[in-house]
């Protein structure tokens, strides 16, 4: 998996949120661009903070030049902030880009990526959402995957990590306590099962083929098989959680790769 996963020469990160999801193993294995995309707010604060690039810095080229951010004193964005709209926001080297953007509206990401040549359309690429398309609409993400198919002409990787299993005892408790909380999961509740996720990747969105399994199901095969040495290892921890709290937990999350084309169909091998 992992030669595979370098031979992907860009990669696109949508909601990264406070930690930049920029790293590799060495410069040798550096892609040839990593673009982060996230609300205007996140983005200042992770301009603001020094501490937000410090993983990264070393792996940056001496040229960067990280652009000034707006003033966090001012008021907020409102939050959805307008469709369409091109923030300011950004941060750019000649390996990595931080920027801002509307995923309800791919027109602004395809002016802002692959229009102002920020991303080669024509290269492998890998696209990773963590935990965003459970707040967009159906519609939205619907919308955003056929972008991605379109937009990029190369071989292709969307991976998402999502909510999922909303149908189940704990899945609903978990909706009710969010909604008590004001939060909302619009795209949980259109795809609740994994076989409803999984197939919003199909043909019409434009993919060859797509695979998803609950967390533990990847945690168990690929991390931690159960009775393995690295299973007694993690089982000793102090900050593991209780066994059956940790298997609901991450049975109630899901891995995703949908693929198109012959190099990133090694992915999911």
């Amino acid at each position: 998996m992992d030669t595979a996963f370098f031979r992907l020469r860009e990669g696109l990160c949508r909601g990264p949120g406070q930690s930049p999801s920029f790293q590799t193993p060495g410069p040798v294995l550096l892609p040839k661009k990593w673009v982060e995309v996230d609300l205007p707010q996140i983005v200042n604060q992770r301009k603001a903070s020094k501490l937000a690039f410090t993983r990264i810095a070393p792996l940056l080229s001496s040229h960067a030049c990280f652009h000034a951010p707006l003033s966090l004193d001012a008021a907020p964005a409102p939050l959805p902030y307008a469709p369409g709209a091109l923030s300011p926001v950004g941060s750019d080297s000649p390996i990595y880009h931080l920027t801002s953007g509307d995923l309800r509206n791919p027109q602004v990401l395809q002016r802002k990526l692959i229009d102002s040549g920020v991303l080669d359309s024509t290269l492998p690429t890998l696209l990773v959402s963590e935990c965003v398309l459970v707040y967009l609409p159906a519609p939205a993400t619907d919308q955003l995957l056929r972008w991605a198919t379109q937009a990029f002409s190369g071989d292709l990787c969307f991976a998402a990590y999502e909510h999922a299993t909303a149908e189940t005892p704990f899945g609903r408790q978990m909706l009710k306590n969010l909604r008590i909380r004001g939060i909302h999961l619009p795209g949980l509740l259109a795809a609740p099962t994994l076989e409803a996720q999984q197939l919003r990747y199909g043909r019409h969105a434009g993919f060859d083929a797509a695979r998803t399994e609950t967390m533990l199901d990847v945690y168990n095969r690929q991390i931690c098989p159960p009775g393995s040495e690295e299973e007694r290892r993690v089982l000793g921890l102090d900050v593991m959680p209780d066994p059956e709290e940790w298997d609901a937990i991450m049975g109630h999350y899901s891995l995703t790769f949908a693929i198109r084309g012959e190099a990133a169909a090694a992915l999911i091998e």
